[in-house]
């Protein structure tokens, strides 16, 4: 199976051969990556191809987040934790909504983008080898982008530089302005990067070797240009160019450039822009409800992570009177960007319970498999998870224990997590943003 490293390696390679096809940055697509792969994991026997195929599915798509949310699930503001008299109803499984259009989906960012970068680094049109190609804006409003990746000709020289033109709503969109290693054409290095006063008083982080710059500025508004220029177009050539020609004040004044803006956002978007923004749930806090809830065995093999849209925790859970071990995790999706309980925790979570204080939580159970998820929409919109699975059918995200792969365990377990566990945990208020 494929451990941590080899994981990120994999999904950087198949990123950098697809950089101009990117809806977003590469270090948040290897973090979806991963957390699709925490998904994938739930599923028995999962192989090295399965997962790869799904990695490189989510690095090269153009991916665009929609809200899935079960149609109909009520959640009345409430604060009392679960209890052993909630109330339960079978009700079938219903599809997801659809997203409607993006106000934006049909705005071509390609134009100002090339004009721009004609205006600031070329303006006899001499090195730019410019197409029409349409650039979209992809993603959800708060982590939306548009890429140009545009050669660099030098006369009487063989080989291709490289432009690399990015537009983002948030700094959080694409993680750093400088130094990530995230787009991987120029060869500056984390070390090299400095902080630029400019004239209007703010400052652009910049990197620069030899030829080769980073550079990323954050407007007032909050919105981001970030340039890349290299020596090889890699998708192009295995010839690098040499004495571009480019400085670091062309830079300065295009990452200024006011016409490099994304489409401005309905008033609806611009309010789920400021939800993703807000969202911030406390992964070690959601790690301390696993200890408290399950207070009747031990948690070993802890592992926590934050992306922008979804945090979790989870461990290996031993019962302390029984043989019984499984996997458990917690989990919260931003409001926006929420996934169905079949694809979040491998069951389908058809069980409306309503608690005594009036929450309510979808539950499923595949007693056959030895699984258990629930799903509850807290009172801002985000929806928690929890996912149950016996412990040595599910990939972790390192090493997968000694005789992992098989199905020993699958099937009910004397002493395991409890149907009332799991509610509890989904209900927790340590899963609430902080």
């Amino acid at each position: 199976m494929l451990d941590e490293k080899a994981l990120h390696d994999l999904m950087t390679e198949a990123a950098e051969r697809q950089d101009h096809l990117l809806p977003r940055a590469v270090e948040d697509d290897i973090a979806a990556g991963r957390r699709r792969l925490v998904r994938t994991r739930l599923v028995t026997g999962t192989g090295i191809f399965t997962v790869v195929a799904a990695v490189a599915a989510v690095v090269v798509g153009a991916t665009v987040w929609g809200d899935s949310r079960t149609p109909g699930l009520e959640t009345p503001a409430a604060t009392s934790s679960a209890t052993a008299t909630a109330t339960a109803t079978k009700v079938p499984s219903k599809a997801p909504s659809k997203t409607p259009p993006r106000s934006w989906a049909n705005e071509n960012l390609g134009p100002t983008m090339r004009a721009a970068l004609v205006r600031h680094l070329d303006p006899g049109k001499d090195h730019l080898r410019l197409d029409q190609a349409v650039i979209p804006a992809f993603g959800q409003p708060g982590l939306r982008q548009a890429t140009a990746q545009v050669g660099w000709r030098i006369a009487g020289q063989s080989g291709e530089g490289v432009i690399w033109l990015e537009l983002a709503d948030t700094e959080r969109a694409i993680g750093k302005l400088c130094g990530a290693s995230r787009v991987m054409i120029a060869k500056v290095r984390p070390s090299d990067c400095r902080e630029v006063r400019l004239e209007n008083g703010r400052t652009a982080h910049v990197a620069k070797r030899g030829g080769e710059f980073e550079v990323g500025y954050a407007r007032p508004d909050g919105g981001v240009v970030y340039v890349i220029v290299g020596a090889r177009f890699h998708q192009n050539t295995t010839i690098p160019v040499h004495d571009l020609g480019i400085t670091q004040d062309q830079l300065l004044a295009l990452v200024q450039d006011e016409s490099l803006r994304l489409p401005a956002l309905t008033a609806a978007e611009q309010a789920e822009k400021e939800r993703l923004l807000r969202f911030g749930p406390d992964t070690t806090q959601m790690y301390g409800a696993l200890e408290r809830v399950l207070a009747n065995g031990r948690l070993s093999d802890p592992y926590e992570y934050f992306v922008s849209e979804q945090a979790e925790a989870s461990a290996t859970w031993s019962a302390k009177s029984s043989a019984a071990k499984q996997f458990v995790a917690v989990s919260v999706d931003v409001k926006s960007m929420v996934s169905e309980c079949s694809e979040q925790v491998r069951v389908d979570c058809t069980e409306k319970v309503t608690l005594p204080d009036g929450r309510v939580v979808w539950f499923g159970e595949n007693k056959a498999a030895g699984r258990m998820g629930a799903r509850y929409e807290q009172p801002d919109g985000d929806v928690a998870f929890v996912a149950v699975a016996p412990w040595d059918t599910v990939d972790r995200a390192g090493p997968r224990p000694k005789g992992a792969g098989s199905t020993s365990t699958a099937g009910p377990q004397q002493g395991g997590i409890t149907r009332d566990q799991v509610i509890r945990l989904v209900t927790d208020a340590a899963l609430n943003d902080r």
